[in-house]
């Protein structure tokens, strides 16, 4: 309501109605499904799963790649009010979990634990369930609007933002989905 009004007060109506009534939907329907699996071409299951047989690093002898610096660079820039995965964990929980002094250095060690794939497939797959609804784009296009755990957020985001120059040389411009 507050960003609303600040938004209406700097005189940026369709922005400040954008926030009150939120966006247009597409219905929850099988062809709303395939135009946002359109959109994101998946790996076969086989492809994307990782599950070795003991914790492995990718990294060699190197360091785990997380460290506090990223963990409290993504706390920091986090949608507070980013609407809530599955189990209804905000960022704000993470946020107000920050103000502990242990906070950085065990948030640190769960990001490490998925940079290095040291949790198994048992211990991952519950951070990993999404709600997807279907943004209308106009004519009938979808954007995807997808909710997840706001810990496997931030896991995936300390890990971007560690490895994010190595990311980009592999990847180049492309965008990718992953989930």
């Amino acid at each position: 309501m507050q960003l609303a009004a600040a938004a209406a007060d700097e005189g940026s109506l369709r922005k400040a109605k954008r926030l009150l009534l939120g966006q247009k939907l597409l219905p929850a329907s099988d062809s709303t499904f395939r135009k946002i699996a359109a959109l994101f071409p998946t790996a076969e299951p086989q492809e994307a799963a990782f599950a070795p047989a003991s914790p492995v690093t990718t990294f060699g002898a190197l360091p785990p790649p997380v460290h506090e610096k990223h963990v409290a660079d993504f706390v920091h820039a986090c949608t507070r009010q980013a609407h809530p995965g599955p189990g209804g964990e905000r960022n704000s929980h993470i946020v107000a979990a920050m103000r502990s002094p242990r906070a950085a250095r065990v948030l640190c060690r769960w990001a490490n634990l998925w940079a290095t794939r040291a949790l198994p497939a048992v211990a991952r797959a519950p951070w990993l369930h999404m709600l997807g609804i279907g943004g209308d784009k106009g004519e009938g296009k979808a954007r995807p609007i997808v909710s997840q755990e706001c810990l496997f957020k931030l896991a995936a985001g300390c890990v971007e933002r560690a490895e994010r120059h190595r990311i980009a040389a592999r990847i180049g411009r492309e965008q990718y989905a992953v989930g």
